[in-house]
């Protein structure tokens, strides 16, 4: 089985007006990692600095200089559809799609990343339809007295597995939920 553990760095919260500055996942087959991606992208074009909110920056820890120097999103995107090829030749298994509120966060940034750039090429052919969403697992976990948390923040959930984060660079933030996916493998290995 493989699984693509990817997150999203952005301008802001809204899939279709803003833009993801930062893609990065790790590709796992039978639960370890055997590649990955991360990529800086610039804002679409006529997007800088007026649409982006300083919060969003802020969190990201970049500047509006350092945003000028990325790449153009659709030279991003054919680099990341390249390595969704090399690890989902035609009408192989597809991806398993896993992250921190990826169901509702991350997989609209992508769904429409593919929109904007894709000619053809559609997200279900790469990915599976079914998630593993650590947001969703911990507060199953939660709700089942396994974990005890003050909320589903991918910064409590690492620390109250013991897993050290340096948050909001989405490859960061990609190994922290791999290795909250492993952790959580204990309470439910029959899923994981």
């Amino acid at each position: 089985m493989k699984t693509i553990v990817l997150d999203v760095e952005t301008t802001g919260l809204d899939p279709i007006n803003d833009d993801i500055i930062q893609l990065s996942c790790i590709i796992l087959e039978n639960g370890i990692e055997i590649d990955s991606f991360d990529e800086k992208l610039k804002p679409r074009a006529g997007r800088l600095p007026s649409t982006i909110s300083k919060e969003a920056l802020e969190l990201a820890g970049i500047t509006i200089e350092q945003l000028r120097t990325f790449e153009l999103p659709e030279v991003v995107f054919n680099k990341f559809l390249t390595f969704l090829k090399k690890h989902v030749p035609y009408k192989a298994e597809k991806l398993t799609l896993a992250g921190q509120n990826v169901c509702n966060f991350d997989k609209f940034f992508i769904d429409n990343f593919f929109k904007m750039y894709a000619e053809s090429a559609k997200p279900y052919y790469y990915f599976k339809y079914h998630m593993l969403d650590t947001m969703i697992i911990a507060n199953f976990m939660a709700y089942c007295g396994i974990i005890n948390v003050e909320n589903f923040k991918l910064e409590t959930l690492c620390k109250n597995a013991g897993i050290n984060l340096i948050a909001h660079n989405a490859i960061n933030d990609v190994r922290a939920v791999y290795q909250l996916l492993q952790h959580y493998k204990q309470y439910i290995p029959e899923c994981l």
